[in-house]
């Protein structure tokens, strides 16, 4: 009876196999390897934007100083937290005068209930957006001839109509005459004027910050002559929240906020 053999691999044979195996595995664990990567990088992008988060809105409670702010810097969760704050040269304080002296395209008023108010150049009442509680937003569209305030807690806004001459500023006057701590959002569209804010506290206990600017925008800040006698001091910084990782930078965040001077 004959035998009938069967023929075996070679040792070539193998080793081609295992090399066209390699070909095939090694992109295919390579791109496994990348997709775990980037996932990890964005998990922590994502956990570093929370930390900042969480970081700027304790800047921006009224209940802390100057002194606090400068203590966050530390470590969480294996990330590193730097926090800065330097003074905004542009900006005037610890100045008294009469609101009436200061002429400007609109007027802001927040009053003694904390209703918020718009006024027109002439002084008349154009709009009364309701109960304030938390971020008013302030919007110059591009041509600089036009005005949205918005009432982010009631959803209300006023749409205001303007005439500024060519090479003048925008400029609108927000009084502070209620009880209350808010914040500002403030847009500027228009590339060939400034927009101007005036902040005049009437209330020794009312209390701001900038939450966000994008644009060309001016603070300034001044108190009622009528409260003279009080210490109302105050300034307004710029803070800089930065989370990094193994020396990368993940996020960082800024805003604004006025601090009273010792």
């Amino acid at each position: 009876m004959k035998k009938i053999y069967k023929k075996g691999m070679t040792l070539i044979e193998v080793i081609i196999s295992l090399a066209i195996l390699c070909i095939i595995i090694i992109p295919i664990l390579s791109l496994c390897l990348n997709n775990v990567k980037i996932n990890k990088s964005s998990e922590d992008k994502s956990k570093a934007k929370n930390i900042a988060q969480q970081y700027m809105e304790y800047v921006k409670s009224p209940n802390n100083s100057i002194d606090d702010i400068k203590k966050l810097s530390h470590e969480k969760d294996g990330f590193t937290i730097d926090t800065t704050i330097e003074p905004v040269e542009d900006y005037k304080f610890s100045e008294y005068i009469n609101s009436e002296d200061i002429q400007c395209n609109i007027k802001i008023q927040v009053d003694e209930q904390n209703n918020l108010k718009i006024y027109d150049k002439s002084g008349e009442v154009v709009s009364n957006l309701g109960s304030l509680l938390n971020l008013i937003s302030i919007h110059v569209n591009d041509s600089g001839n036009n005005i949205i305030v918005k009432n982010k807690d009631a959803d209300t806004e006023s749409n205001i109509s303007i005439n500024v001459a060519e090479n003048k500023d925008v400029k609108i006057k927000i009084e502070l005459i209620g009880d209350i701590n808010f914040k500002i959002d403030a847009v500027n569209e228009c590339e060939d004027k400034n927009l101007i804010l005036y902040f005049i506290k009437f209330n020794r206990n009312s209390n701001y910050s900038i939450n966000s600017t994008i644009g060309k925008i001016k603070f300034f800040s001044s108190i009622d002559e009528n409260l003279k006698n009080g210490d109302m001091n105050y300034r307004l910084y710029k803070v800089k929240v930065k989370v990094s990782k193994n020396g990368e930078v993940l996020q960082i965040i800024e805003g604004y906020k006025t601090f009273q001077n010792s």
